[in-house]
């Protein structure tokens, strides 16, 4: 039961520095972006504009 314990300690150091949290913080917003930018896009498709060129 050691181990647990101190592999808890240990992810709970590791967890608790400014960068993993701040690089974590990234990680979730840049995710959180790209999803709601993909179901939107996806809702909102529109047809493409079909430009025509005249005949030469």
């Amino acid at each position: 039961m050691s181990t647990i314990g101190d592999l808890s300690n240990r992810l709970r150091e590791f967890f608790s520095k400014k960068h993993v949290q701040v690089g974590i913080t990234v990680l979730l917003v840049s995710l959180l972006s790209f999803g709601l930018g993909y179901i939107f896009g996806r809702d909102f498709n529109q047809a493409p504009i079909v430009i025509e060129q005249t005949p030469k």
